[in-house]
Formats: C-alpha cells, structure tokens, sequence
C-alpha cells in the first residue's frame, strides 16, 4: 500500500488537532446609560395640576422651567426639545430646543426653560380650551426627523436616556381680544 506524502501529513496533524485549546474572549460589559433625573418640586409651575391663565387677568408671558436637571452619568450632555400640543400627524413642529450640540451638567444641574405666551403662541391651535406643553429631555441628540417611530420630531437613539414633562394649561383663546 502506497501512503502519499499528503496522507501521511494529515494523519500527523491529527494528534495536534486534539491540543488546540480554544481561548475565551473577554466582551467587557456596556455601562448602563441612565437617564436624566429631575426633582419634580423643582418644575415651574407644577406639572401635577392645570395651568390655569385667563387672558384679561394676565398679561404677556407664562415660564415653564425644569430646573436642576442631572444625569448620573456626568460626561453626558443635555438635549431637549419643546412641543405644543403635539401631535406627529398634524402639529409636531419644535416649539423651542436647547443647543443641537447638547448642553454639559454644571454644578447644581441645567435648568430648561421655556417662555409661552399663551394669546399668541397658542392661537392657530386646533383646540381653543386645553392645551398641552411637552419637554422631551435626552442625554443623546435627537435624530433627523425621519418620523421612522411615529414620534416626529422625537426620536431619539435607542440608548438615548429621556425624561418628559407635560404641563396642561387652560386658556380660553376667544377671550384673547385684540392679541390674536
């Protein structure tokens, strides 16, 4: 019987196969991202009750503010967006928006605000009674409007961390006069 040298390499190899010892490869874990955190006692006005804004007893402008905004993870930065009365079919317009390049935590944390007047910015609202003011807060930026969500103008990264706030406020607009 004729034994190639090919035959005879494969059959030596055989033993050596039997020595291969796999290495286990180390994956080191992904941090948990958290989530921006907020002190609810520090939201102006509170958003755990209606706003209530009667157009002849007030004037001009009504603050919103969440202030001392924080995240856990401190090289993170800050993101937000303002939306009135949002609605991704018919009114997702970004009502107002901190920098696209993110805002770093400060001692004490960011305070987000947002200044509404309600005659004015609310007048060419579909419903004239209640109306819902919305800040989307994220520790990553938001996305292109790609409305691939359904959220337009609110989608964020999947590891983004977000909180939101909704204030409600009740104006009747028809009482705004000569301001609209």
């Amino acid at each position: 019987m004729r034994v190639t040298t090919l035959t005879k390499l494969a059959l030596l190899s055989i033993p050596a196969m039997a020595c291969v010892v796999p290495i286990d490869i180390e994956v080191e874990p992904v941090p948990p991202n958290y989530p921006p955190m907020f002190r609810p006692e520090l939201v102006q006005p509170s958003f755990q009750r209606e706003v209530e804004y009667d157009p002849e007893l007030n004037e001009g402008r009504l603050t919103f503010q969440v202030t001392g905004v924080t995240d856990v993870d401190a090289v993170d930065r800050l993101y937000w967006r303002f939306f009135v009365n949002y609605d991704p079919t018919f009114s997702f317009a970004i009502a107002g928006a901190g920098s696209t390049t993110g805002r770093p935590q400060t001692t004490g944390g960011v305070n987000v605000t947002y200044p509404l007047d309600p005659c004015v910015d609310l007048s060419g609202s579909k419903t004239r009674d209640l109306h819902r003011l919305e800040v989307v807060i994220a520790d990553r930026p938001f996305l292109d409007d790609t409305a691939a969500s359904g959220a337009r103008n609110q989608d964020l990264p999947t590891d983004a961390g977000q909180i939101r706030v909704v204030w409600f406020i009740r104006v009747d607009l028809d009482r705004c006069g000569e301001s609209l």
